[in-house]
């Protein structure tokens, strides 16, 4: 019997770099139409693996800033999965933008080819603050570009937001929230800012050139966000992500249950039953991060695989321990924890709870299994929590 799985597509490209990405990206520039005739030579690639035996459910393409690809491009690419895969009825087809590269007119034709969920890059509608990112949008086009994508046919629209940006404040949360309430918005994500050393925000803090605000006041700021999303019809069904009814981002959810997916271009990475179908062990791999070894491999008939890892006992029980907390509702069966007096210290405390099996959609599939998951509180502290229950 066939699983399902998702095809993750890479587009590394962007006008400019955000202030405090450390994503494998790059300035757009002449390689652009050679990459996507390589993205279809590596989907081809795929045609011959005798692991391809699977239901593509989802299909997902992230960056960089993929809604730079012209309709007539991405149809390119869609074409060659669907002649490639097994690609079911109902399959999510998503799209990562930014809204400085979006119009009606585009997102019509995005429509028209097959993609029917646009995730939009807004992380906040202060324009000060974006400014001060290096984001090129503005708050009026952020909001514009919502309104278009509903116009042009879309009802699964999703919004990103930064929390503990430079310079906001409860007003900055506030006027998000005020936006979210009167937008046609079915998902939301929500991400606290993190820098790695590199980037050029990280520099400008250390020369005291910008304040990030306290832990204290992003902590108040995440729970307002979190309580007025319950109260507009958003579950919180991951730890960053809101939902309303039956609009969870099911391609994510492949990542979360550990399923099967094929990464797609540079840097991408994939998630697969070993050949000889054994259940217990995945094949991780990770594609080539450079542009000339990826374009390299993909030329001579080969999959462009710069490493891989084989994810199965001990390692994969504590990755699915990590990604079954993540999901809110779901957690992880008791029995994964062999450390109960942890458990207790942590259900003392209020990081954890045990979870109703009753949850609607969840009865059958965990009606036998004593299950535990973050609290709200336990979601703040999440690395600590997870690992804490890791198996050593």
């Amino acid at each position: 019997m066939k699983s399902n799985a998702g095809v993750y597509v890479h587009i590394p490209y962007c006008l400019s770099k955000c202030s405090y990405c450390d994503f494998v990206s790059s300035r757009i520039d002449n390689t652009f139409e050679e990459y996507i005739n390589l993205l279809e030579q590596e989907i081809y690639l795929w045609k011959s693996k005798s692991s391809i035996n699977v239901d593509v459910d989802t299909i997902f393409f992230g960056g960089g800033t993929p809604s730079l690809l012209s309709p007539v491009q991405l149809d390119r690419i869609l074409s060659r999965i669907v002649k490639t895969f097994a690609i079911t009825n109902n399959c999510e087809i998503s799209i990562e933008s930014n809204p400085d590269t979006l119009n009606i007119e585009k997102l019509k034709d995005y429509k028209k080819i097959g993609i029917n969920r646009i995730s939009i890059g807004v992380q906040t509608l202060d324009d000060s603050i974006l400014k001060e990112m290096n984001r090129r949008h503005s708050a009026t086009q952020a909001i514009r570009s919502v309104l278009d994508a509903y116009n042009a046919g879309f009802t699964n629209i999703n919004c990103d937001f930064i929390l503990g940006l430079p310079s906001e404040t409860r007003a900055t949360i506030d006027n998000n929230i005020k936006a979210i309430s009167e937008l046609p918005i079915t998902h939301v994500s929500t991400y606290f800012l993190t820098l790695s050393p590199n980037v050029p925000l990280s520099k400008r803090l250390q020369n005291n050139d910008i304040m990030l605000p306290t832990e204290n006041s992003t902590i108040i700021n995440w729970e307002t966000m979190v309580n007025k999303l319950k109260d507009m019809g958003f579950t919180h069904y991951e730890i960053s992500n809101y939902a309303k009814k039956n609009m969870e981002c099911r391609h994510n959810l492949h990542y979360w249950n550990l399923d099967q997916w094929f990464g797609i271009g540079i840097a991408s990475t994939g998630n697969l039953l070993t050949e000889d179908k054994n259940l217990k062990t995945l094949k991780r791999y990770t594609n080539f991060k450079k542009f000339s070894e990826y374009k390299e491999s993909v030329k001579n008939g080969l999959l462009p695989e710069e490493t891989f890892e084989l994810v199965n006992g001990v390692k994969k029980v504590n990755e699915e321990c990590m990604l079954g907390l993540r999901l809110i509702n779901e957690g992880i069966p008791y029995s994964f924890v062999k450390n109960e007096y942890k458990v207790e210290h942590l259900l003392e405390n209020g990081y954890i709870k045990f979870i109703n099996d009753s949850i609607e959609n969840n009865y059958e599939k965990h009606a036998q299994e004593k299950r535990i998951g973050l609290t709200e509180k336990g979601v703040l502290v999440s690395n600590q929590v997870i690992s804490s229950l890791f198996i050593d």
